[in-house]
């Protein structure tokens, strides 16, 4: 029986039902009371499966609630999936902290020097000496409503102090998932936004020999974030080898792209634009 899903299975899952995993082969086995079972990975259809679901209609996400009594007009952006209570509450915090947005350029006060301006305060005659990489935690993101207005009045009141404001058409609070720096930011993580990747699933098969090389050189580059790339384009090497062979008349070989080629140009496709929701 087979049988198309997306599904992300988590360590204690593997553990608990005592599954052998070949990344390899990208499958799975298990026992169940009626015997082995095998559940086998396809980054295609699984592409698909993306595909579809972020494709789909989507429901507004966002209303504009009125900021400032004095004027309807001053608005900004928050969730539409909150309850009353959330909503309420969140309404009456942004009401509150009105005085951190800017609504005019004229609201818009001057940031201190010595916060806008960083200086590198090296001494010339000094030898540079290179420190060790070091590693900075960031803040985890909020889950909890009563959180989200934690982290909020924390987060204002550092705007006020430093003399920053915010721009009420920018901002949206309390929302599940929003574009931040090109990709999409939700409660679970960080996933890659498919806007960002339709150039690599547009992208055809090399015509010519020179395009093959620049071709391995970007898979090269990649190696590090993609499983076993070099192994991959060995089609890609064997055309390339090819083209600098001489035939039967004396002649270079022309530059052939062969069925195993392109399937190694699909995988290399797959990989780079799947993502796991």
């Amino acid at each position: 029986m087979t049988i198309s899903f997306n599904v992300v299975i988590g360590r204690p899952i593997v553990i608990k039902i005592r599954a052998a995993v070949s990344q390899s082969y990208l499958c799975m086995n298990f026992s169940t009371p009626m015997g082995i079972v095998m559940l086998k990975g396809n980054q295609e259809v699984a592409r698909h499966c993306y595909i579809t679901s972020v494709t789909q209609p989507q429901k507004k996400v966002t209303q504009m609630p009125e900021i400032n009594d004095r004027d309807l007009n001053r608005t900004t952006q928050i969730g539409t999936r909150l309850n009353l209570e959330e909503k309420v509450e969140l309404i009456a915090f942004l009401r509150a902290n009105k005085d951190v947005f800017g609504w005019t350029s004229a609201d818009v006060a001057r940031i201190p020097t010595s916060i806008s301006m960083h200086k590198l305060s090296n001494n010339p005659m000094k030898r540079l000496v290179a420190q060790k990489q070091h590693l900075f935690g960031g803040k985890d993101l909020s889950l909890k409503a009563e959180d989200h207005l934690v982290d909020l009045d924390e987060t204002f009141n550092n705007l006020r102090k430093n003399m920053m404001r915010l721009n009420p058409v920018k901002y949206i609070f309390s929302v599940e998932f929003g574009k931040f720096l090109g990709f999409i930011v939700f409660r679970r993580g960080i996933k890659v936004n498919s806007e960002k990747i339709k150039a690599i699933e547009k992208m055809g098969p090399p015509k010519l020999v020179k395009y093959v090389k620049m071709l391995t050189r970007k898979v090269t580059t990649l190696h590090k974030f993609v499983s076993k790339s070099t192994d991959k384009c060995l089609p890609f090497f064997k055309i390339m080898r090819l083209t600098t062979q001489k035939d039967e008349s004396g002649r270079l070989k022309k530059f052939k792209w062969t069925p195993e080629c392109q399937v190694a140009f699909d995988e290399h496709k797959s990989q780079l634009t799947f993502t796991v929701d």
